[in-house]
């Protein structure tokens, strides 16, 4: 269709015959009034039959009603040809603007049959004049009366070759404008994809290619580079006492300070909250490291003014450097992250280099691992469930299980607490099987009570690269005589960072049972479209920190919506962690959001306490 809406084609057809009905009517009355009255007489009806056609053919609004239009002022300059000069006649010049208007207004069936219409009469009418003597060419007009109707006409056709030229214009513009906004938004979509929506920084998928791209540069080149791993101190105490919204922007400043304490060479990454990466190219020595860390802790340490109020903040620093302590990313992060936690332990507000010790007393002294080994073997950890809900129906869909430790002398901690150090040791994979195992045993329970909810389990990165996952989890559910469907796992970004093909192999084993998966705090990391596409992960679990935030911040409004329009085009479903309030509830629910999770439909609860609520008598809150 030539132009953009049915509205504007409608007006456009109108115009282009009021202005033929209105030639043919002016010039036919001069004929009249010459004493030619066959011609004046063909060109009133065909000034008639245009305006009928118009108007049965506006009526229909489909492309027969045009196609009669055409039809008529064919027939009429047909008509003229034959009763005056044939093909030398001025009214010929009709027939490339019909021609054209059938192009853009009809189909290529229609357009044919006026091209050999044109091409037959103009064979009926030679041979009738040259051979056959059934009419002679009679002049109707003289010299001057001639240029008026060439002159009449040709204004007519530039009329209307102007008017739809102007259309084509505006369709052109009009593409290109979206051409350029499609641009923009890939554009944009690239740069969420390899920057924290925060801070503006690069993130951990970004991050981590420039750093092993660095890595391998300088080992080409014969130089060093160090990972520094920077964690605040206080940044817990901050959002609990100023709110989630001041944190954000207290993270904002953090990250303007960081990248000014640094060279511009270097790469600053967001590893997740309140970690930070910083990669230091070309670093001779020991000291040119220990001087960076230095200068960090000055840029970061004092006072920070945030909404009006006033917040101090220090960091812990590890330094790992290449290739002194380690050949590769994994490992050189991995040393940074041991020389933070000893920067903590020696009172924060510091930093350390890596040394080999530190992982000996790691291995030597795991008081904490060798805790959570007991606390394994004693049954002290234990699942709390949080209710997973169908936005658009309010229908408890099913739970996330969460693990909590009943410490005999810290009392109830949560996974912050001992996480971490599970999966340094690796115990990780001895709990997560636990979980797994304990998950599918109440989600049976609840099923066989008549509710068939669908548990959702966390998996460790750990536990994806060094525990059988698809055999823990035919296991569980073979000793549980629980569906595959009743099963979700939740996966983090991180798990798929290097290890996307092997995972793939799994992930197609577990799903071949009928557990669904879910990509877990998807726009916090590494944000990978491609990775999501191997996968062919069910569903995309879209950050806390971007719900809280969105009615208060446009553009993490906008950071939600592209995660729900793209989980839409990969054909996966969409769930919104932490929804506190029905606004937050209502406006998920107009931007397309499917499943929704968080403390304004339940906080995370025991299996009794889960059971007593949400699948008893008392609803849950609706969305005003």
């Amino acid at each position: 269709m030539l132009w953009d809406s049915n509205q504007t084609r409608i007006q456009r057809i109108r115009l282009v015959a009021q202005c033929v009905a209105g030639v043919f009517l002016f010039i036919g009355l001069m004929y009249w009034a010459a004493g030619l009255w066959r011609v004046g007489l063909v060109l009133t009806l065909g000034a008639a039959g245009v305006a009928y056609s118009t108007h049965q053919g506006l009526l229909q609004h489909s492309q027969r009603g045009v196609a009669g239009i055409l039809w008529v002022v064919w027939a009429t300059i047909s008509a003229l040809m034959w009763l005056s000069e044939g093909l030398r006649d001025a009214s010929v010049l009709a027939y490339p603007i019909i021609l054209l208007l059938a192009g853009l207004l009809l189909g290529r069936k229609r357009y044919l049959r006026f091209l050999v219409a044109m091409l037959v009469f103009v064979v009926v009418l030679t041979v009738s004049t040259e051979v056959t003597g059934w009419r002679q060419n009679t002049s109707n007009s003289n010299n001057w009366e001639l240029l008026r109707d060439v002159v009449i006409i040709l204004l007519a056709c530039a009329f209307i070759v102007w008017m739809t030229v102007a259309d084509w214009r505006r369709m052109i513009a009009a593409l290109e404008a979206q051409i350029e906004s499609y641009r923009q938004s890939q554009a944009h979509l690239l740069f969420l994809s390899q920057h924290d929506a925060l801070t503006g920084l690069t993130n951990r998928s970004r991050g981590r290619h420039l750093l092993e791209q660095a890595i391998t540069q300088a080992r080409v080149d014969g130089t060093g580079v160090a990972l520094m791993f920077i964690d605040l101190d206080n940044f817990k105490f901050i959002n609990d006492s100023v709110g989630h919204v001041a944190g954000d922007e207290f993270l904002r400043q953090i990250a303007i300070r960081l990248s000014t304490a640094v060279r511009d060479t270097d790469i600053v990454v967001r590893q997740s909250g309140d970690e930070f990466l910083v990669g230091l190219l070309d670093v001779p020595d020991s000291q040119s490291a220990c001087s960076a860390a230095t200068e960090v802790l000055d840029h970061l340490g004092g006072v920070y003014t945030v909404r009006g109020t006033a917040l101090s903040s220090t960091c812990s620093i590890g330094v790992a450097r290449f290739p002194q302590d380690g050949a590769d990313f994994e490992t050189l992060l991995r040393h940074a992250d041991l020389a933070m936690y000893q920067a903590k332990q020696a009172g924060r507000n510091t930093f350390r280099l890596f040394d080999v010790r530190m992982q000996d007393g790691l291995s030597t002294n795991p008081r904490l691992v060798a805790e959570m080994r007991s606390a394994l073997q004693r049954g002290e950890f234990e699942l709390h469930y949080q209710p997973v809900v169908d936005l658009t129906t309010q229908r408890l869909l099913g739970a996330e299980a969460l693990v909590r430790w009943h410490h005999p002398r810290r009392g109830m901690l949560a996974p912050a607490d001992f996480i971490p150090a599970a999966e340094h040791s690796g115990l990780i994979v001895d709990i997560g099987r636990w979980v797994i195992e304990e998950a599918c045993r109440q989600t049976a329970r609840w099923r066989n009570s008549g509710h068939a909810l669908v548990v959702a389990v966390n998996i460790s990165p750990v536990q994806c690269q060094r525990g059988d996952l698809t055999l823990t989890v035919h296991s569980a559910l073979a000793r549980a005589s629980l569906p595959g469907t009743c099963l979700e796992l939740e996966i983090t970004e991180s798990v798929l960072m290097g290890h996307v093909s092997t995972f793939a192999e799994t992930v197609r084993g577990i799903k071949a049972m009928g557990v669904s998966i879910a990509i877990d705090d998807f726009g916090t990391g590494y944000s990978n479209f491609g990775y999501l596409q191997q996968l062919a992960a069910d569903k995309i679990k879209i950050d806390q920190s971007f719900v809280r935030s969105m009615l208060m911040q446009t553009n993490q409004h906008a950071i939600v919506t592209a995660i729900i329009q793209m989980g839409k085009s990969l054909g996966m479903r969409s769930h919104a962690e932490g929804v506190e309030s029905a606004e937050t509830c209502a406006l998920l629910v107009d931007m397309g959001c499917d499943i929704g999770q968080g403390y304004w439909f339940g906080a995370p609860s025991s299996a009794v306490a889960f059971t007593k609520r949400f699948l008893g008598s008392p609803p849950l809150p609706q969305v005003p």
